[in-house]
């Protein structure tokens, strides 16, 4: 009797392998191995196949969403409204910021957050709301934007286990304020290590998300601000560049 992984993930590869071990000799020749026009490939491809103004890589899921809570001012007292049912990743990235995550109950039958319950947890000290498409399924995206819209609060979707659903014809990621992926090997889009991504409707908080997740940095050499090393290198950026038509 033939035994079947759960997830099989060599088996996800084995269509591109070749075009993957391609790339790996391609990068290692290159010499460049932190950003470079690799990375800037991967980006602007992500964008371009999402359907958003810009994309930025980040070294995993969860400084994905520090940099862009961060971006958005959530701070110490301060308070996250999130899903009961998510990896930790969600609620770590809130605490990191000096935060308190908020959790809510689910929607019953699909396993992930309920907007009825959001909108009875928010208080004066609500700074944002953080659903997570979950297993491919998207978040009730109507009810959650008119939730935000009321109460005057950013949304940023947690796209993790999601990345390629659609919701209403869209992309997830494409509703909130700002979205957060990760590619993580057993990912929808996983990669070969660890590595993320995010991207932000505002320009402004944007680039500032931009250089936090690159030491505060504007040019070489030059940082205007504190900030954390969480950049997507180069070689996760060529494979996952390779990964993305399929």
């Amino acid at each position: 009797m033939e035994r079947i992984k759960f997830v099989d993930i060599n088996r996800f590869h084995q269509p591109i392998r070749e075009e993957l071990l391609k790339t790996v000799a391609r990068v290692i020749d290159g010499g460049v191995y932190i950003g470079g026009k690799e990375v800037k490939d991967f980006e602007a491809n992500m964008a371009q196949w999402m359907g958003v103004r810009e994309v930025c890589g980040a070294a995993c899921g969860t400084s994905a969403i520090f940099s862009v809570l961060k971006g958005l001012g959530v701070k110490k007292g301060d308070e996250v409204i999130t899903t009961v049912h998510t990896a930790i990743a969600t609620a770590e990235a809130i605490t990191l910021c000096g935060a308190t995550p908020v959790f809510c109950d689910l929607e019953p039958g699909y396993f992930f957050l309920s907007a009825s319950e959001v909108e009875k947890k928010i208080t004066p000290r609500t700074k944002a709301l953080l659903p997570v498409h979950l297993y491919g399924q998207p978040v009730d995206m109507d009810a959650m934007l008119a939730i935000a819209k009321k109460h005057g609060l950013p949304l940023v979707e947690d796209c993790a286990q999601a990345q390629g659903a659609k919701y209403d014809g869209k992309y997830v990621g494409t509703f909130g304020d700002a979205a957060t992926f990760s590619f993580f090997p057993s990912k929808n889009l996983g990669g070969f290590g660890d590595g993320g991504a995010f991207t932000a409707k505002d320009p402004d908080k944007m680039k500032w998300m931009r250089m936090f997740s690159n030491h505060g940095r504007m040019q070489k050499y030059e940082h205007e601000f504190e900030g954390i090393n969480s950049r997507l290198d180069t070689l996760q950026a060529a494979l996952l560049n390779v990964c993305l038509p399929h």
